[in-house]
């Protein structure tokens, strides 16, 4: 299994060890202009339309035929999870993390 950084260490070519691109991410993220954003640039009245509109366009509703959910354990004996987020934990259980910075009106 592999770590982010060896992922990004094989994702690029020019460095000769895992630490040194890890390293040079790290020093080329914090020289970017946008490094000192605060929720005074992020949370404007702007950002929450597009964020409201983004999550509007984002929702699927599903069709629970009857007898469909919650899965029957005595029924349903394995259950296949595909795609990239197959095995990402954190993807999986929503990425509800950090600091909310605003409340909704």
């Amino acid at each position: 299994m592999y770590s982010q950084v060896d992922v990004l260490f094989k994702s690029q070519h020019y460095t000769k060890t895992p630490e040194e691109a890890a390293a040079k991410s790290i020093l080329a993220a914090s020289k970017q202009p946008y490094g000192n954003l605060g929720p005074k640039d992020a949370c404007t009245s702007a950002n929450h339309k597009l964020a409201r509109e983004a999550a509007r366009q984002g929702i699927v509703l599903l069709k629970n035929s009857p007898g469909s959910l919650p899965l029957n354990v005595k029924v349903i004996k394995s259950l296949a999870v595909i795609g990239p987020n197959a095995n990402a934990t954190r993807t999986m259980i929503g990425n509800y993390e950090g600091i909310k910075f605003f409340h909704y009106y």
